[in-house]
């Protein structure tokens, strides 16, 4: 993802043994390890000002869990902590106080979306349906979100949809149900 002012590029890449974070400049220069650790990291994302990456965290052999950190690497903190599944792609609102994600459940063809405050609090989820969501982000206003489904007709197509916050109201931009 790139930084807000669009110089940095976030980046996961399993380079060493592990997948871990990296940035780079926007050309590929200056590439920088953030994290340094034996388990697997995934989907960074910078907050709206910069000044912090959300990604999720290998915690155990088939979960993972939402972590927030400093953007240069330091000060991990653990968000989410999912007895079963794994939380991926997350993402903050314009504003940087919320975290949206989707939680994978194991087992299950089902992937709701959810949110936390900032700080990992107040567990919301926003979205359930029987069908698996993926990477929800918000628009730049915060008053509505698009994600990606798993075609209910098509198992191998992916439809984006855009749902609003204030109403409710879901539109297919793509494939089935698309105007």
């Amino acid at each position: 993802s790139f930084s807000p002012d669009g110089t940095k590029i976030l980046f996961a890449s399993n380079r060493s043994s592990f997948r871990e974070i990296y940035v780079m400049n926007a050309d590929g220069s200056n590439q920088v390890r953030l994290t340094n650790e034996q388990t697997s990291k995934s989907f960074p994302s910078f907050s709206p000002d910069g000044s912090k990456i959300v990604f999720s965290k290998l915690i155990t052999v088939s979960n993972l869990a939402i972590f927030k950190m400093n953007a240069d690497g330091s000060n991990q903190v653990q968000l989410t902590f999912p007895e079963t599944g794994s939380d991926q792609y997350p993402s903050f609102s314009p504003d940087g106080s919320i975290i949206m994600f989707t939680r994978f459940d194991n087992g299950s063809f089902l992937s709701p979306i959810h949110w936390i405050n900032a700080d990992g609090s107040n567990f919301i989820t926003i979205l359930t349906k029987s069908q698996r969501n993926y990477k929800p982000s918000f628009a730049p206003n915060g008053l509505r979100i698009i994600y990606s489904i798993l075609a209910p007709v098509a198992p191998t197509r992916y439809d984006v949809v855009s749902k609003s916050l204030t109403n409710g109201e879901e539109k297919f931009l793509t494939g089935n149900g698309a105007n």
